[in-house]
């Protein structure tokens, strides 16, 4: 371990675990239903960050959906992706109460000033 960014890396650890602890503490009051989605190469939020949240809905004995996206890093929702197509899935179920369409492939078009794509 190298000594010379000692602090820095100890306020990060620090950071880390605070934030553990606040979503754990929060797990207590979440209502209705949870989609957790993270990549599996996201250096902004660690796996494992997520991974501690799901033990914490588990020991509370709270219903959820866990999708880790191989591969995949801060911003697994890229049109036309699988990520996108589940968390789409998640919200027609749980929020119009109906069935999406299997395995549907999402197209999409080229949004307003070259912005991000639209989904029809």
């Amino acid at each position: 371990m190298n000594t010379d960014n000692a602090p820095e890396q100890l306020r990060a650890a620090i950071q880390i675990l605070e934030k553990a602890a606040a979503n754990r503490l929060l797990v207590s009051g979440i209502k209705g239903r949870l989609f957790l989605l993270h990549g599996d190469m996201d250096s902004n939020v660690l796996p494992g960050q997520t991974l501690q949240l799901a033990d914490a809905l588990i020991k509370a004995n709270r219903d959820f959906d866990l999708l880790i996206v191989p591969n995949a890093g801060h911003g697994t929702l890229a049109p036309r992706s699988y990520a996108l197509r589940r968390a789409w899935d998640f919200m027609v179920r749980h929020l119009l109460g109906a069935e999406p369409p299997r395995e549907y492939e999402m197209k999409t078009q080229p949004g307003p000033r070259g912005g991000l794509p639209a989904v029809p």
